[in-house]
């Protein structure tokens, strides 16, 4: 399976952040005007959890399991919630006196904010929850965090997953009433498999995985939730395929993006 987008956006922030202690690590002797600021480490430590609260998804890939079975809000306020944190992130960062830095710190800083401000971008200027449904395949949905990680027993991650596809429904409405039509036929040839292929994991490879929880209560709360949100995928893939007979030809500039 490809890495996705968020994984990427998990990984690019969490490198971000952790460079000190790298440098920290691989040297053991660094000159004395490379004093870290207790400042920018509370910074980090702020940044990291206000995103986590709008971004789950990123949280979970990153191990912090306490956010399990949560996807992103994708509601209107929701998305404005993203948009406005990264900004105010992002001025933060920049107002902070460079010379109080440590040059890690400040290679940190400068790193952080330009990953933010991508982030951004594909937000607010390309506005992609809007204009391309890819976005969503590519930031949330996939649920393979709680198959292919060992990080807790099969009853706990299914429990996870079972949160998860609780909340399939919810994000599929603000999926539908977020992304404006026509779309370009590229987007629609790209999405429908993706739609697809989630509606058939739910209930084929996602049951195989937790077969071995001999939980009957458990299985059968997990049956009833992955049968709503595979229901809840397959309403977008015909929503998608009755979209075809308005589909624009692809624009060159507007390509879907996979991670």
């Amino acid at each position: 399976m490809k890495l996705s987008r968020i994984a990427l956006v998990a990984s690019a922030f969490a490198l971000g952040i952790g460079l000190t202690a790298c440098k920290q690590t691989t040297q053991p002797n660094p000159p004395p005007a490379a004093t870290d600021s207790a400042d920018w480490a509370k910074f980090t430590d702020s940044f990291m959890e206000g995103y986590f609260k709008v971004d789950p998804s990123t949280a979970v890939y990153q191990g912090r399991h306490e956010f399990d079975g949560q996807l992103p809000d994708w509601s209107e306020a929701g998305l404005k919630a993203q948009v406005d944190f990264l900004k105010k992130a992002i001025s933060d960062a920049k107002a902070m006196d460079g010379a109080t830095l440590s040059k890690a710190q400040q290679f940190e800083r400068d790193y952080l904010v330009k990953v933010a401000e991508s982030r951004l971008f594909w937000l607010e200027d390309a506005d992609e929850p809007h204009k391309n449904i890819t976005f969503y395949i590519e930031n949330g949905l996939d649920p393979n965090v709680y198959i292919a990680r060992p990080y807790a027993d099969a009853a706990t991650r299914m429990k996870a997953f079972i949160a998860y596809a609780n909340a399939v429904p919810k994000a599929a409405a603000q999926i539908r009433a977020n992304v404006k039509t026509p779309m370009p036929l590229s987007f629609i040839d790209y999405a429908v498999p993706g739609f697809q292929g989630l509606a058939d994991y739910y209930t084929g490879d996602a049951k195989t995985a937790f077969a071995t929880v001999k939980d009957p209560a458990l299985q059968a709360e997990f049956a009833t939730a992955a049968a709503r949100a595979k229901t809840a995928m397959l309403g977008l893939v015909t929503w998608l395929e009755g979209a075809r007979k308005t589909a624009t030809p692809q624009p060159r500039s507007s390509r879907p993006r996979s991670a």
